[in-house]
Order: structure tokens, then C-alpha cells, then sequence
């Protein structure tokens, strides 16, 4: 899955974060994810997008750095964190990248193969800032390469048509929290020698 000699590379999705945070049952894979991530087995990575998203408890943060203090203290410090396209309206600045080209047309294609009857987004009825974060969430992951999509949100990513397609565009892999934990554990285990 990943490059020679490269980690893989997982992207969590923000509602993995979410999940740590509000101790849904998939936290325990994702902070198994974490271990693995600490000990050299896996390369996780955010995306900056996650700081727009529905926070929790519906309290939204104010700026990038209360996010990544707060996504710190659930145990997500340090990790590299991916900038999407910007989207006006969505993100905060600097921490995103401009669009364009190759660049939006990958957007476009996302949220088309994800959310058909909203994208291409047009004036007149605009995807919600909710679907622009997941298409963004994806976006990032393909374009900075990422092995393997890590989501619990088996509606979006999941479905049998929607995953052929995102795999196509180039997303690898899209595993739910607990088959990754699975999947990486595996990794792990295969990698330490018998004594």
C-alpha cells in the first residue's frame, strides 16, 4: 500500500475526531490507530477542513490554533495536518491552498462522485459547508497522496458506488476505524521478528 520504504499514510476524517472526542465506540480503534502512528507502523494525518466542521456540543472554534489545541488534547498533537483547496466561507486562513486547474477539477469530481445532486456547487443552491468539508476531507487525501482514507462515516464514503468511484479518483483505500485498526495491526504484527 504505501510507497517503498514509506509509512503508509492514513487521513482521518473529522468525524474520527469527533468520535474521541465524544467516546463513540469507534475511539478505541482510532486511538489504537494513534499507538501504531507512535511507534512507526503508520503515518496519520488531519485535515486543516476539520477545524469548520460541526464541532461538539455545536460549539464552533474561533480560530485554527484553538482547533489544534483542542484536537491536541484529545491526542492528535503533532501530527501533520493537510490543506485543502480554500472555499470561501469554509476554513480559516492560511490554511488552505489556492484552486484551480487540476486542483478544482478533483473537487468537482469528489463531490459529484460523493454528493451528485449538489456539485458541481452552483450559485442558486450551494452545498452545505458540511458536504463542502467532507469533499475537502477526500480532496486532501488524494492530493497529498494518502494510502488509506480513515472515516466512520459509512453513508458518505462507504456506499458501493460512491467508494468504486473515490478509489478511481485515487483514494486508495476507505476503511471504517475498526478494519484499519485491523488492517495495521496486521502490518505490525508481520513486522516484528519471532524469537
Amino acid at each position: 500500500m504505501a510507497h517503498s520504504g514509506a509509512l503508509p499514510k492514513l487521513t482521518l476524517d473529522t468525524n474520527c475526531i469527533i468520535a474521541v472526542e465524544e467516546h463513540r465506540p469507534s475511539e478505541k480503534s482510532i486511538l489504537s490507530l494513534r499507538r501504531l502512528h507512535d511507534v512507526g507502523i503508520v503515518q496519520l494525518r488531519l485535515v486543516a477542513a476539520s477545524a469548520s466542521e460541526r464541532q461538539v456540543r455545536g460549539q464552533q472554534v474561533q480560530n485554527f490554533n484553538d482547533w489544534a489545541a483542542r484536537v491536541s488534547k484529545l491526542g492528535f498533537g503533532g501530527l501533520e495536518i493537510l490543506k485543502p483547496i480554500m472555499i470561501y466561507g469554509v476554513g480559516f486562513y492560511g490554511q488552505g491552498v489556492y484552486g484551480g486547474g487540476a486542483a478544482s477539477e478533483l473537487y468537482d469530481a469528489i463531490g459529484t462522485a460523493i454528493f451528485r445532486s449538489w456539485f458541481p456547487a452552483r450559485v442558486e443552491r450551494p452545498p452545505s459547508a458540511n458536504k463542502i468539508c467532507d469533499v475537502l476531507m477526500m480532496w486532501a487525501h488524494i492530493w497529498y497522496q494518502g494510502d488509506c482514507f480513515v472515516t466512520t462515516d459509512v453513508d458518505d464514503f462507504l456506499r458501493e458506488t460512491t467508494f468504486l468511484k473515490l478509489i478511481k479518483l485515487g483514494a486508495r483505500s476507505i476503511l471504517t476505524p475498526e478494519d484499519a485498526e485491523q488492517r495495521f495491526k496486521a502490518t505490525k504484527q508481520a513486522s516484528v521478528p519471532a524469537s
